[in-house]
């Protein structure tokens, strides 16, 4: 038998879709559906009230949406395939084709943008693209609350495929984000931070967002950090231009 060499599997779009339509997706089975009810309180704290126009990016089940929606928000979501919407669909959540990096959305319609563990699959230059049309797609002053893992070594979840020998992230991460480096992704595409820092989505009963910010310090003290990092923001008034900005 012909020895085969391992080697680090290149993504490209068309891998990434084939990717997560070929994965069975249970209710519950993606990572925000199983913190609705947290996502959903971060949401009011900081989002503009119902019926504000809610658009999330990579909707999953559609879960988090349908909580917005019974609350009186409006939910439209955008995928990269109509495959990957069937579960939005199916519980009457409007939902649109299209790319991060080009939003089927019109100017300024969005009062708010949701992307919960969406950014770290991204191709090069295709979150800078997309934060420039999340700008693009939010009014002045809308929200941008997206969530990603912490500080993650990507090399810890590779897997090897037995048939060829690719090496491959289990779960098609791609990037890795301390806080530092999310802000300076982020704000120069057009918001202004409201809140950036680890956490594990527990929040308890405290306040926010002063809860959050005193145990992101606290484990700090102690050396430690959470294994997500949650950005809120807001899309500044005169959103930059940068290269791939389709503003």
């Amino acid at each position: 038998m012909q020895k085969r060499e391992p080697f680090e599997f290149v993504w490209n779009a068309e891998a990434i879709r084939f990717f997560w339509q070929s994965r069975p997706v249970r209710e519950r089975g993606f990572f925000t559906d199983k913190r609705v009810e947290v996502f959903a309180r971060l949401f009011r704290e900081f989002a503009p009230t119902p019926p504000a126009r809610v658009l999330e990016i990579g909707s999953g089940t559609g879960a988090f949406l349908a909580r917005l929606r019974r609350a009186g928000w409006r939910g439209v979501a955008v995928d990269v395939s109509w495959d990957l919407l069937a579960g939005v669909r199916r519980r009457g959540i409007p939902g649109s084709v299209g790319a991060f990096s080009a939003l089927p959305v019109r100017d300024g319609s969005a009062d708010a943008l949701v992307m919960l563990e969406v950014i770290e699959h991204l191709l090069p230059g295709h979150a800078e693209a997309g934060l420039a049309e999340a700008a693009r797609v939010l009014r002045p002053g809308g929200l941008l609350l997206l969530s990603t893992p912490h500080d993650e070594d990507l090399t810890d979840h590779r897997a090897l495929c037995p048939n060829c020998g690719a090496l491959f992230h289990t779960v098609q991460h791609l990037r890795s984000f301390t806080a530092e480096a999310l802000r300076a992704l982020v704000e120069p595409r057009g918001f202004e931070t409201t809140l950036c820092l680890p956490t594990n989505f527990r929040l308890g009963r405290l306040p926010l967002p002063w809860a959050m910010r005193f145990r992101a310090w606290r484990r700090a003290r102690k050396g430690k950090a959470d294994a997500y990092l949650l950005y809120i923001g807001r899309r500044a008034a005169r959103p930059a231009v940068l290269p791939g900005s389709h503003s």
